[in-house]
C-alpha cells in the first residue's frame, strides 16, 4: 500500500508556520517553538495531508519515507501478530509524531499501521530533511529521542500489565485510556465513548461476545450506561474506574490464573 497522501488530491503544499499559528492554543504552543527552529529550506518542502475517519495514512510494512506531524484529530497505531490478526498498540491526539522511531532505528519500513480515528491533518517532511534537522540541532535530536524512549516505555509497560488481565479489566482498561485522552469528556468529568463492539474488541485483544458480555457486566455494577451505540460513565463511574485500573497498574500482575475466554 502507497503512503496516503502523495500524489493524490489530499496532499498539497502548506506554509508551515503560518498554518501551525492558526491552529489551537494547545496545539500551536506544542509545536511552534520547534517549528521555528527548523531551517526555511526544510519547511518549504513540507507537505499537508489530510486524511478521513477510518482511513490509513500508511501501513505496516510500507516503506518508509516521511515523518507524519499529527496536527489534527485522532490515531490509532496497530501491528498485526503472526497469524494476522490486528491489535491496537496506542492512540494519539495531536499534536504527536510518528515516524522518528523507524528514522532513528534506521528501520526501512513502518513497524505498525496509523488509522484515523477522526478527520485529521497532517504536516509530512521528508525523512531525509528531518534527519538533516535533528542531526544539526543537538537539543531537538535530544528531546525527540526521548520522547521516542518514553512512548516505547508506556506501550511496554502497558502491553505487559493487559497480558495478566481478565477481559472485562482489558475492557475497562480500554474504557479509562478514552476517558483519560479526552475523548467525548464533558464538563462534568463523564464521558461519552462512541464505539463500535468490534472497535472495543479490537482495542482490548478480545472477542466481540466477550465485550458484551463485559459491558453488561460492568452496567450491572453501575460503572457505565449504554443508549445506543454511546457509552456513558459519570464522574463517579468514572472516579471508580480509574481507581480499579491504577489499583491494577500498580499491583503484581496475576501468576498462574486462569485466563478468561478471549
Amino acid at each position: 500500500m502507497a503512503q496516503k497522501g502523495f500524489d493524490d488530491a489530499g496532499e498539497r503544499a502548506v506554509d508551515v508556520l503560518g498554518y501551525i499559528s492558526a491552529l489551537n492554543a494547545p496545539t500551536r504552543e506544542a509545536l511552534m517553538p520547534w517549528a521555528r527552529r527548523i531551517p526555511a529550506g526544510l519547511l518549504a518542502r513540507c507537505r499537508l495531508i489530510h486524511v478521513e475517519r477510518g482511513e490509513e495514512l500508511v501501513s505496516m510494512f510500507d516503506r518508509c519515507e516521511h515523518v507524519y506531524v499529527l496536527c489534527v484529530g485522532r490515531i490509532r497505531t496497530t501491528t498485526r501478530s503472526v497469524s494476522g490478526s490486528s491489535f491496537t498498540i496506542d492512540e494519539f491526539e495531536a499534536p504527536t509524531v510518528f515516524g522518528e522511531m523507524e528514522l532513528l532505528a534506521q528501520s526501512p519500513i513502518t513497524l505498525g499501521s496509523l488509522v484515523a480515528l477522526s478527520g485529521c491533518s497532517f504536516i509530512a517532511a521528508p525523512q531525509a530533511d528531518y534527519l538533516a534537522w535533528l542531526t544539526s540541532d543537538p537539543e531537538a535530536l535530544l528531546a525527540r529521542s526521548r520522547w521516542v524512549v518514553r512512548s516505547l516505555l508506556r506501550q511496554m509497560g502497558n502491553a505487559r500489565s493487559l497480558m495478566g488481565w481478565s477481559a472485562t479489566r482489558r475492557l475497562m482498561f480500554v474504557l479509562f485510556q478514552s476517558c483519560h485522552q479526552g475523548t467525548g469528556r464533558s464538563e462534568n468529568g463523564g464521558a461519552t465513548i462512541q464505539a463500535t463492539r468490534a472497535e472495543l474488541a479490537e482495542r482490548a485483544g478480545v472477542s466481540t461476545k466477550t465485550v458484551s458480555r463485559a459491558l453488561g457486566e460492568l452496567e450491572g455494577r453501575q460503572m457505565l450506561r449504554r443508549s445506543g451505540r454511546k457509552i456513558v460513565i459519570d464522574r463517579d463511574a468514572y472516579e471508580r474506574l480509574e481507581n480499579e485500573i491504577r489499583h491494577e497498574l500498580e499491583s503484581e500482575p496475576p501468576q498462574g490464573g486462569k485466563r478468561e475466554e478471549q
